[in-house]
């Protein structure tokens, strides 16, 4: 959700959503399976570009430049 913000294109509907809730969004299309505070990416969003990167307390999924592009062109179109 980070880089949509940064990127200048989250939408004011969506301002004040939190990233928890956000991942519901990415799970409906299939880039996340897993629940909340259990996320992973699927197989298919590891090949396009969704890392699992082990913090010290927690894992977090995190995503190269390409799969921003990717899920931001999704979000523009409306399919996240």
């Amino acid at each position: 959700m980070r880089f949509l913000r940064e990127a200048g294109e989250l939408h004011e509907d969506d301002a004040d959503q939190s990233t928890p809730a956000f991942n519901l969004r990415l799970a409906d299309p299939g880039v996340l399976v897993g629940k909340p505070g259990e996320w992973e990416p699927t197989r298919l969003a590891e090949v396009l570009g969704a890392l699992e990167v082990e913090r010290s307390t927690y894992t977090s999924v995190e995503y190269t430049p390409q799969m921003q592009e990717l899920l931001l062109g999704l979000y523009r179109d409306g399919r996240l």
